[in-house]
């Protein structure tokens, strides 16, 4: 039940996002790059850690991620 539950959703996101797309140069390398950077307890206070990175396809931001 709780799979069925979230293809459903999956679907659903899927059929109201067929507007978007990625555009990709007829020359691009598709060469995939990643960035990330990270603290130690930047945090002065909470000592909590932040860190963060993106994924690159071409020149096409693909993903990201931000974690405190």
């Amino acid at each position: 039940e709780y799979h069925l539950k979230a293809i459903k959703h999956i679907f659903k996101y899927l059929a109201g996002t067929t507007n978007l797309c990625l555009f990709y140069e007829k020359n691009n390398n598709f060469k995939l790059v990643g960035f990330y950077d990270a603290d130690y307890a930047g945090d002065m206070i909470e000592r909590k850690s932040t860190s963060g990175g993106c994924h690159f396809l071409g020149s096409c931001l693909i993903s990201w991620v931000n974690k405190t």
